[in-house]
């Protein structure tokens, strides 16, 4: 007759859920044992006007029923909710896992590339001897075969130091370098390759002795970044304009944003170069900017777009400081 032993059915229902099944097994006995119980052992309620004694029961089971309800739906939502972020998780996972069979895919095919690339190169190498050799070209022959040299050089050098730093990457993981370094050395690769275009780097405070941790493929992305953005220049009539390169330390990041004069970057396409390559994409098929958000998130950073003032695009690269600067 007490309409408060309605309290224990919704905890039993919340132990089945969360215990293990000894657990539940043996909670489920302890309320039946203590329903029994209550018919042997409790103490009766006196009251001389049985009306009364009704409308007391009644109330009693409206409250035991509202805590029920109340009690139920509170662990439902709670429930629903952490599979929620539970299915969310596993989804992330499962796109982390596919990005990263891609890139792995991508990674076989280019040490087969790099090897394959090899004698073409050198057949290059030695043609531009023979045309360097020659003495009825005019000096700006000469230039052009001097950066075509040059250019294959540059070639030559990153096929010989790819199975390099592959080999350092597996055994080190990528160390800690100063951060000034690290982007004065990729802005130097980059003037290498691209003699016709230019960046200029604007560091508005001294970055000291900030540090990130960084391996070769944190180079490739920005060095992808900053590529794209002279394309983007190029493609919109501003060849001469240079890339803007601004290095900063943001809180406990090392943020670095390279801006175009381009015609903007839509929302769509940065969206789809994190699952992939971008489909019909010509120079490069879209790969680079794939492969820098690979690379920047396996750093723990992010990578994002927006249109700046003049219409272009500005990509910002944030990197978590493995120092701050004093």
């Amino acid at each position: 007759t007490n309409p408060a032993i309605a309290f224990l059915l919704p905890l039993v229902a919340v132990g089945a859920t969360i215990l293990s099944a000894p657990q539940a097994w043996a909670l489920a006995a302890l309320a039946v044992l203590e329903y029994s119980l209550l018919w042997r052992f409790h103490h009766p309620v006196q009251l001389a006007d049985a009306n009364m004694a009704m409308t007391w029961h009644l109330a009693g089971m409206w409250l035991g029923f509202s805590f029920s309800a109340l009690t139920v739906v509170w662990f439902v939502v709670r429930l629903n909710a952490a599979l929620l972020r539970r299915e969310q998780a596993l989804a992330a996972s499962d796109a982390a896992r596919a990005r990263d069979a891609y890139v792995v895919g991508v990674g076989k095919l280019a040490a087969g590339a790099a090897h394959r690339l090899g004698t073409p190169l050198g057949t290059l190498r030695i043609l531009s001897d023979e045309l360097a050799r020659r003495t009825d070209l005019g000096d700006d022959a000469r230039e052009d075969i001097e950066l075509m040299r040059t250019q294959v050089d540059h070639c030559r050098d990153i096929l010989n130091g790819l199975a390099r730093e592959a080999g350092q990457q597996r055994a080190e993981g990528g160390g800690a370098v100063s951060a000034t370094d690290w982007i004065d050395g990729v802005l130097t690769r980059w003037r290498g390759l691209r003699p016709h275009a230019s960046a200029a780097l604007s560091v508005p405070v001294p970055l000291n002795a900030a540090r990130i941790v960084a391996d070769a493929s944190l180079g490739e992305a920005l060095h992808n970044l900053i590529d794209n953005a002279a394309n983007a220049n190029a493609k919109a009539g501003q060849a001469r304009a240079p890339v803007g390169v601004r290095a900063q330390v943001s809180g406990g990041d090392f943020v670095v944003e390279v801006s175009d004069q381009g015609g903007g970057i839509p929302a769509a396409v940065c969206a789809a170069a994190r699952t992939g390559p971008l489909a019909g994409s010509v120079s490069g098929m879209g790969l680079g900017l794939f492969l820098a958000h690979s690379a920047v998130e396996h750093h723990g950073g992010t990578l994002g777009f927006t249109i700046g003032s003049n219409g272009g695009t500005i990509a910002r690269l944030s990197i978590p400081l493995q120092e701050k600067p004093e």
